[in-house]
């Protein structure tokens, strides 16, 4: 059975990477992962891979507020343009060197 996302945060080292399960999403990919942002190295949690199981009623929204109070997010990928412009509206930055991602730093 898949992790939470609360047990997959929770867990010390290996995996650093899973499928997960979380309220509202089919599917939530995941990823504790290291990248240079903003000339730096940076602890983030990746999203790599997101399908909600009912578009537009803020799921995803009330995600990144959980998360982003304690953990930097990037999310890969992003190639829906209302997606795009969401992530904008929630503080995400376009990622340099990382064409199509964002993150937001906690």
């Amino acid at each position: 059975m898949l992790p939470t996302l609360d047990e997959f945060l929770a867990r010390k080292g290996f995996p650093l990477n899973s499928y997960v399960r979380e309220p509202g999403f089919q599917d939530l990919y995941v990823r504790k992962s290291r990248r240079m942002l903003d000339g730096e190295l940076r602890e983030v949690l990746d999203i790599a891979n997101v399908t909600v199981t009912e578009e537009g009623t803020g799921t995803f929204t009330r995600l990144v507020e959980r998360l982003s109070t304690n953990h930097s997010l990037f999310v890969e990928n992003v190639l829906n343009h209302r997606f795009r412009k969401g992530l904008l509206k929630l503080g995400f930055v376009e990622a340099p060197n990382y064409p199509t991602c964002f993150f937001k730093m906690r």
